[in-house]
């Protein structure tokens, strides 16, 4: 009898948190319908930076001056001087998605939502570029791009243009794909810089 009890406790459990996931999901969908011109723009950059729960976070904010704090927030996870009122960081992955919009450009999409410009801005610019490298396999109307970076580790990202068009893709199986969420790049969590801004900020 305590087993079936405790099964049933388990499933309405999961019912409940299941119910309350859907609802957060749509009540986040539902805000991102509403949210201005301006702020796609943030919530972009966000999804390249953050992770769903960060972005998902942002968008159960109702005001605009609750999504603004949050923003600031999370800009300053990469920060190296959070007393400063300037962020550095974000400075320039503003001019890197400036730079990328009109570079990446691919005939009717607009550079920063292409591969190619997406992958700029998560890293910036590549220490090298190896153009069609012997090992990747290709026809001659394909061309193979492959952008090395050195920093904050080794790592490759393979672009290939199947149809000979200039649509550079990513290439999965080619590339070293790395989140720009980790120890590598973030120098504090949102929680820290939540009770930073508490502590100093009235």
């Amino acid at each position: 009898m305590r087993k079936v009890i405790a099964i049933i406790l388990l499933l309405a459990t999961v019912f409940f948190n299941g119910c309350g996931y859907i609802k957060s999901e749509i009540q986040a969908n539902k805000n991102k319908k509403n949210i201005s011109q301006d702020e796609k723009k943030n919530l972009y950059l966000l999804t390249i930076f953050g992770k769903h729960s960060e972005v998902k976070s942002y968008l159960l904010k109702e005001t605009l001056k609750e999504r603004q704090y949050f923003s600031k927030s999370f800009w300053m996870m990469y920060d190296n001087d959070i007393s400063s009122s300037r962020n550095s960081f974000f400075v320039k992955i503003l001019k890197r998605y400036s730079y990328a919009k009109l570079k990446y450009k691919h005939m009717i999409t607009s550079g920063e939502n292409t591969d190619m410009g997406r992958t700029y801005i998560k890293y910036g610019r590549p220490t090298e570029i190896n153009i069609n490298p012997m090992d990747i396999q290709r026809e001659d109307y394909q061309q193979v791009v492959q952008w090395q970076y050195n920093s904050p580790i080794l790592f490759k990202i393979t672009f290939k243009d199947e149809n000979g068009t200039g649509d550079f893709r990513i290439l999965a199986d080619k590339s070293d794909i790395i989140p720009v969420t980790g120890d590598y790049f973030r120098y504090r969590t949102l929680k820290e810089i939540f009770e930073w801004r508490t502590a100093h900020e009235k």
